[in-house]
């Protein structure tokens, strides 16, 4: 071999060691590589079956288990157009590049009425359509391919036990190059794992069970971990927080000072079940979506893995964003210029009043106020918070979102300094020159980014903890 074949054959093998170990380094860990233990193939695991649906359900039909499983995996949210039927298809994903949208139901001329089993296969595990094409990972393929052949196929019969919906999806606006979509396969090759879920000896069967529904069907990773430079989930900062639709969805790993280290099991149950935990807020945009379609109709028990499987994730610090909160928000007491608190605690209050009725039980309750050397209670309270007060907590977020688009968040408690912004005093709230206003809780709970009154545009960003 002469001189130069030499040197041109060491280039090709610098080349291609060079993009092998930066394929390694782009792609980063698995979702589940930070446990650690043992995994073992699902038919050789005997601690239970972490797929599949709850036990009440076991002995269900295909149908009723794959609408079970079908919910858990949010199905209906990116796959229905606001005021159109189910799963027609015709929301579109606004990408940086282009938008794109499509209809599942078993139509057979715009839907996926043509599929056969291993077509569907192929596109819920592989990312890939039935003439082919290759789908984009806005169809989180590269998360439900941890899903089980049996799960997958439960889904599909419950899909096409829906009356079928002709809607033609609209076409695609993705600019060149991303409208390529043969060049998916490189990118299929190099970040879909293309695996079903293996189960870790080495942890609770209700952390496996866990682990499956939030990595595999609920796909939590899509929306809460940050993307690499290939628009892959980047695992080394797994649950740390991303941009989502132009939502900030917020740090779920065990982080304590910006993540849900603080959060009480009772909070995250409350807030994935019901939509709002108490001190830390209220659900909403995605998320809100998510609780109200998928989260709220899976089984206590399935809700309860799903939180042990998040105590488990290692803390990624989010230094940009603020502490969360620890439990209900502790206001301070208003106080005069001289300093001293203006208005005891109510406790305190009608501890004193107590007293000084039975000092003296023919003062007035207005002489008792004075006495005390403060004023009579307010009994001041804006629509807001008493319809917060009286609702149900899985539609507190509802009232809030009315709320401001009605401008109550501008509604100020006279003679306090403090805003009525649903259940929780809030201070800070200032609109800033484009017309938004930001609210934080007393111990940093609860936060929002919100267009003011009559403004356009829409809500982009939710503190809510979750």
């Amino acid at each position: 071999m002469s001189g130069k074949m030499r040197i041109l054959a060491g280039i090709v093998v610098i080349a291609i060691v060079a993009v092998a170990l930066g394929v390694f380094i782009i792609r980063g860990p698995g979702p589940l590589d930070f446990a650690g233990g043992t995994k073992v193939a699902l038919a050789d695991y005997r601690a239970g079956k972490p797929t599949g649906v709850p036990a009440k359900l076991e002995k269900a039909g295909i149908v009723e288990r794959g609408e079970y499983l079908t919910k858990a995996a949010d199905c209906m949210v990116c796959h229905t157009k606001p005021g159109e039927k189910e799963y027609s298809g015709g929301l579109a994903f606004k990408l940086p590049f282009g938008t794109l949208s499509t209809n599942i139901t078993p139509d057979k001329d715009t839907g996926i009425g043509n599929y056969s089993d291993q077509d569907f296969l192929n596109a819920v595990q592989h990312g890939k359509r039935r003439d082919g094409a290759r789908l984009y990972p806005a169809m989180p393929y590269t998360s439900y391919t941890f899903m089980t052949d049996e799960d997958v196929l439960a889904v599909k019969a419950y899909l096409f036990s829906l009356p079928a919906v002709r809607a033609k999806a609209p076409d695609n606006t993705l600019s060149f190059p991303f409208n390529q979509r043969w060049a998916m396969m490189f990118w299929s090759a190099v970040f879909n794992p293309d695996t079903r879920f293996a189960p870790d000896t080495s942890k609770s069967p209700e952390w496996n069970r866990g682990a499956y529904l939030a990595e595999a069907l609920a796909h939590c990773g899509e929306c809460h971990t940050p993307r690499n430079l290939g628009f892959a989930l980047d695992n080394r900062r797994k649950f740390a927080g991303a941009i989502t639709a132009g939502w900030r969805a917020f740090n779920i790993s065990s982080d304590k000072a910006t993540g849900l280290g603080n959060w009480s099991d009772q909070d995250l149950i409350s807030y994935l079940s019901l939509g709002h935990a108490p001190g830390h807020g209220s659900a909403s945009g995605p998320m809100g979506e998510a609780v109200d379609h998928s989260l709220s109709k899976l089984a206590p028990e399935d809700i309860s893995s799903i939180v042990a499987y998040l105590r488990s994730v290692p803390p990624q610090p989010s230094p940009d964003l603020p502490a969360t909160g620890t439990g209900r928000p502790r206001l301070a007491p208003r106080r005069r210029h001289g300093g001293r608190p203006r208005q005891a605690g109510v406790r305190q209050r009608l501890r004193q009043l107590s007293r000084l009725e039975r000092r003296e039980p023919g003062l007035a309750d207005g002489d008792a106020h004075r006495h005390l050397g403060r004023q009579r209670p307010r009994r001041h309270q804006c629509r807001a918070d008493r319809a917060l007060r009286h609702q149900a907590p899985h539609a507190r977020r509802r009232v809030v979102d009315a709320g401001v688009r009605q401008g109550l968040h501008r509604r100020r408690d006279r003679g306090s300094g403090e805003l009525c912004h649903g259940a929780v005093r809030c201070k800070g709230l200032e609109a800033d020159g484009e017309g938004r206003g930001g609210a934080a809780g007393a111990d940093g709970g609860v936060a929002f980014l919100l267009p003011s009154p009559g403004g356009g545009g829409s809500a982009h960003m939710e503190r809510s903890g979750m």
